[in-house]
């Protein structure tokens, strides 16, 4: 399939179809055939986590300031970047010298799964990704915050990027521009 950038599209269809692991194979965390190209060009796995930001469904958070968390593989923190991107996630209500523990010990559910979707933007902004990868970004949050995320998902598609989330939730496939259903496949 051919996704242009500038657009939202999400990914839907009952758990277990493969959902996540689609995300995965163009990551290159998982196996398949194929091939993922971005402007015409087939990226291999390691230029694919270079080129593509991502939050995973489960937040893999590290402990440290928000600067650092939302930074991580950075090689400086752009405090102002970091801003930018938790205003973008609605994780804004979190100081930025909060001290997380190992795992982001000490953050709600909901506001780790934010404090991912910051990290994936500082990514896109810091590395230019043309791509971005979320994977149930808005499972636990409520309606409000879920409007403010999606909100930011259509910004990032302005800047000219593509935007592929997975989800379950009604809200997110009805701001999608495009909607993708995976079947589950029985042999």
């Amino acid at each position: 399939a051919e996704w242009m950038p500038g657009t939202v599209l999400a990914i839907t269809g009952p758990s277990g179809a493969g959902k996540s692991s689609l995300l995965g194979a163009i990551l290159g965390f998982v196996e398949a055939d194929g091939v993922v190209e971005l402007d015409g060009v087939a990226l291999g796995p390691a230029d694919r986590t270079n080129r593509i930001a991502w939050a995973a469904q489960r937040p893999e958070l590290t402990g440290g300031t928000l600067d650092v968390v939302v930074a991580l593989g950075s090689p400086r923190v752009d405090a102002e970047l970091v801003q930018r991107s938790l205003v973008w996630a609605a994780v804004d209500d979190v100081p930025r010298d909060t001290e997380l523990g190992a795992a982001g010990e000490g953050l709600s559910g909901g506001q780790a799964q934010r404090v991912a979707l910051a990290r994936a933007h500082y990514r896109a902004i810091e590395r230019d990704s043309r791509v971005v990868l979320l994977d149930e970004p808005t499972s636990a949050l409520d309606s409000v915050t879920e409007s403010r995320v999606i909100d930011g998902m259509h910004q990032l598609a302005r800047q000219g990027r593509l935007v592929i989330v997975v989800t379950h939730r009604r809200a997110v496939m009805a701001a999608a521009d495009s909607l993708l259903t995976v079947e589950e496949v029985t042999l």
